[in-house]
Order: C-alpha cells, then sequence, then structure tokens
C-alpha cells in the first residue's frame, strides 16, 4: 500500500511539474479559474503584470485584481456554463499590488481536462494600456480638430482620391464626412469648377518636386450652391 501511494504521489507530482512548464510557455499572462472564478493556477508573468505572488493568489476570487466597476461584469461569466473551447472576451482594467490601473483583454476559453469532472476557465491576459492610451488621444485629438476651424481629411493619391478620413466639422458646409467616404460625394465635386484644373495641376508639381507640405487656394461650393 505504501509502494501504491508512494507511486501515485510520484505521478500526481510530475504530473503538476509538466503542467507548471507548459503554463510558464505561454508568451501571455495566463491564469485558470474553477467554475465558481477561483483561480486555481497562474504563470510568472501573470505574477509580473499584477504584482500579486503565486501564494497571494491562488485560492482567491480572480476579480480580486479587477476595478470595483469590472468586477460584476466579470462576474457575470460565473458560475461556468458551455462546452468544451466556448470563447468569452471582455477589456478590463486591473488594479495592481501597487495601485496601479492596467487596461487588460481577457480571452477565456472552457477546458475540461483528462482527470476534471468541472470545466475550468483558461484565461489569457494582454496588457492593451499602450493602445487605450492611442486611442485616448485619438480621442482628443479629434475633439480639437471638431471645436477647430480647419476641416482635417486625408486623400489616397491617384486618380480616385478616395477618402480615408474627413473630419466631421465639415458639417459647416453641408455635407456629411459619411458621404465622402463612401464616395457619394468626391472632391471635386465641392471645388469650384474655375479652380479644380489649377489644383490638379499644382498637386502634380508638388508631387513630382518631392515637396511634402504645401498650401493651396480654392474655393468650396456648399450643400446649399453657396460659394
Amino acid at each position: 500500500i505504501e509502494r501504491l501511494i508512494s507511486e501515485r504521489d510520484a505521478l500526481a507530482a510530475g504530473t503538476a511539474s509538466h503542467s507548471r512548464r507548459r503554463i510558464e510557455s505561454i508568451p501571455l499572462s495566463f491564469m485558470v479559474v474553477d467554475k465558481n472564478a477561483g483561480i486555481v493556477e497562474i504563470n510568472s508573468l501573470w505574477e509580473r503584470l499584477t504584482g500579486y505572488s503565486r501564494d497571494e493568489s491562488i485560492g482567491r476570487l480572480a476579480a480580486f485584481i479587477l476595478s470595483p466597476e469590472d468586477r460584476a461584469a466579470f462576474g457575470e461569466w460565473f458560475p461556468l456554463k458551455g462546452g468544451e473551447g466556448d470563447l468569452f472576451e471582455r477589456e478590463c482594467v486591473v488594479l495592481t499590488s501597487d495601485g496601479r490601473r492596467v487596461h487588460i483583454e481577457i480571452t477565456g476559453a472552457i477546458h475540461f481536462s483528462s482527470t476534471d469532472t468541472e470545466p475550468r476557465l483558461h484565461c489569457q491576459i494582454r496588457d492593451i494600456s499602450r493602445r487605450k492610451a492611442m486611442e485616448e488621444r485619438l480621442e482628443l485629438a479629434n475633439v480639437i480638430v471638431e471645436q477647430s476651424p480647419a476641416i482635417l481629411f486625408r486623400r489616397r493619391a491617384g486618380e480616385k482620391a478616395e477618402f480615408i478620413y474627413l473630419s466631421e466639422n465639415i458639417s459647416r458646409f453641408g455635407y456629411s464626412s459619411e458621404a465622402f467616404l463612401r464616395g457619394d460625394v468626391r472632391f471635386r465635386d465641392i471645388v469650384h469648377p474655375d479652380d479644380f484644373k489649377r489644383l490638379s495641376e499644382e498637386i502634380i508639381h508638388f508631387v513630382e518636386s518631392g515637396v511634402d507640405e504645401y498650401h493651396q487656394h480654392y474655393r468650396i461650393i456648399t450643400r446649399s450652391g453657396h460659394i
């Protein structure tokens, strides 16, 4: 009996060691939670992201690392329901051990191991703080543009000259940015006919001369027909 117990413990230890190595090989922060959202396993990248050690994390509810506004939403996933491979995705904010707020994206998949009868959620966690900061800066820039007298646009080079971006304040001339982006309205449609030929020749000259920045003066025809 003692030999069987010893062999069983050795097998369990070997299985656990293999599982740890596999989890540590994952290139993102990773945690495994049980059907009731208790943390079962984490990797070292998870510890680095959150600032909480393995001993401080295992056995606690996974939501303990989340901001108060995200805990309830995360809790809607539990108790786990679904089949093998079902995916869950959510953007949340983590509160690290030193009080920092980190924007993350959680992608979880339900998994049943050969030894578990209950589902577990395997979660990969991606730090998206840089992306969120860029989105916030872009949103601020858009606000500044929309409140300024300048209209910002970007067009593709070439004969079609399709619009890639057009600020919403084009509406001051009676147009919507969507109409330009869909191609319903073209740039040449709003430029005074007496100016368009000159504008086209100037642009060709600037391109051929390698000029990156230039100024052009021309008249715009508003939606109502005013110049």
